[in-house]
């Protein structure tokens, strides 16, 4: 299999379908990482576990994003949630919003970390082809190279640690279309 990389969100799973190493690298995140949030808590970890399952099978191709949207809302459901009548919680959308974030999230994170275990000091975020231009990250990080232990440093800190900042990160929100991948000589 090649190393391919997304250049868009929504390349990610035909990224991970060519590129045996970065998807295995995703599915340990999607495994063992902590996701913060109210939709995820309950008193024994059962919706988190759902919830990572659902990514796994995302993560193989097994499922689509639309199908992912779908078992969240239903196997995820507000009406068994600790917050069931916080509509913030819930608000239009929910489970493509949390699925989009956290497999963009681990897609970036995936490919962050490998390129430091590489001792790659840039990445690359190319211009997505369905970004708005007047999003924040597309002004500060589309078209450009970044440094790749500041970006996984942001990322784990908002993702992981459920430290927000104003700092731009990838992804920046829920609909984020900006992925990295490693930068080439023509970046």
């Amino acid at each position: 299999m090649s190393n391919q990389y997304a250049e868009n969100f929504f390349e990610v799973p035909t990224a991970l379908a060519a590129n045996d190493n970065l998807r295995h690298t995703v599915i340990k995140l999607i495994e063992s990482e902590p996701m913060p949030g109210k939709v995820l808590e309950d008193d024994n970890e059962n919706r988190l576990q759902i919830f990572r399952n659902i990514l796994t099978e995302l993560a193989n191709g097994k499922i689509c994003l639309a199908t992912a949207y779908q078992w969240t809302e239903v196997e995820l459901s507000m009406h068994t949630s600790l917050y069931r009548f916080n509509f913030q919680v819930f608000s239009d959308r929910w489970a493509e919003r949390l699925v989009r974030t956290q497999f963009s999230r681990f897609y970036n994170q995936a490919v962050l970390k490998q390129l430091l275990e590489a001792g790659v000091e840039n990445c690359f975020v190319p211009h997505s082809d369905a970004e708005k231009l007047s999003s924040t990250c597309t002004q500060q990080l589309a078209g450009r190279q970044h440094p790749v232990a500041a970006l996984y440093t942001r990322l784990i800190d908002s993702y992981s640690k459920g430290k927000w900042s104003r700092e731009t990160k990838i992804p920046n929100h829920p609909y984020c279309t900006d992925v990295v991948r490693p930068a080439s000589e023509s970046d």
